[in-house]
């Protein structure tokens, strides 16, 4: 005998239930009221699970390799220039632009 966690019913019998993801004990009024009793397992997902692998492991661990060319940092192949400020600067000031405009239009 124990206590409902759903309704707060205590010393009746309960049972381990799952609502959402998580597990409560509660007493057989809240399981019928709130439909909580088991439920049946989807067809796609009962073949799924039927074609897992038996050893245990999982999908994530299954994948010795990740994603092979998505790794920024391993690009070395575009470097900025030595002189990339003096460019930028230059650049600016031959369209007559400042720092403060940056929406493409020529300063006055």
């Amino acid at each position: 005998m124990a206590d409902c966690e759903l309704c707060g019913a205590m010393k009746v019998g309960v049972k381990l239930v799952k609502t959402g993801k998580t597990e409560v004990t509660a007493c057989s009024r809240c399981i019928e009221k709130l439909n909580l009793g088991p439920k049946p397992v989807a067809p796609g997902l009962a073949r799924a699970f039927a074609s897992t692998p038996a050893t245990g492991t999982s999908y994530s661990s299954n994948r010795s390799n990740p994603r092979r060319g998505n790794n920024i940092m391993e690009r070395s192949e575009k470097d900025l220039a030595d002189d990339f400020s003096l460019r930028i600067s230059s650049a600016r000031k031959q369209k007559n632009w400042n720092q403060i405009c940056r929406s493409g239009k020529a300063s006055d």
